[in-house]
């Protein structure tokens, strides 16, 4: 008689698109992450995924450069309203590179002013959450190839 052993996936080694920017996976704990606030390391880490300089990012997130500064140098965490916008870019950069399935695409998309966002970049829209919502429908339109 043989036994049949029961499969069990195994959890990848790599770390995911989250775990690699310091933000838990789960939305109940990425909820948690911004509400608690980013801490700097999560910051350094979307800065380095985004390739944006210290002056793109504090255009795009409206975060001020000085209150930028002040964190980094206390290690402080940021509050929930900056995590808040720093989670929204992050999440353009997943979604992007998911809808592009390459990194850089999705990069060069960000900074495109696009027909479907009326002229505006992706990256412009990040600061509000009513925008970002138009972001991720465009995106959402593209996968399925809706146009109109």
């Amino acid at each position: 008689m043989s036994v049949v052993k029961a499969f069990k996936p195994q959890r990848s080694k790599a770390y995911s698109f989250w775990e690699g920017l310091g933000i838990a996976e789960s939305d109940a704990l990425v909820g948690n992450s911004v509400r608690e606030g980013f801490t700097t390391y999560a910051y350094d880490q979307i800065l380095a995924r985004t390739k944006l300089s210290r002056t793109k990012f504090q255009q795009f997130t409206h975060i001020p450069v000085s209150t930028i500064k002040r964190r980094l140098e206390k290690q402080e965490r940021f509050s929930t309203q900056e995590s808040d916008v720093m989670y929204r870019l992050a999440l353009l950069m997943k979604l992007a590179t998911d809808m592009f399935d390459d990194e850089d695409t999705a990069l060069a998309w960000m900074e495109e002013a696009t027909y479907g966002l009326g002229g505006k970049r992706p990256l412009d829209m990040i600061a509000t959450t009513v925008e970002f919502e138009q972001v991720k429908d465009l995106i959402g339109r593209i996968e399925h190839g809706v146009f109109s």
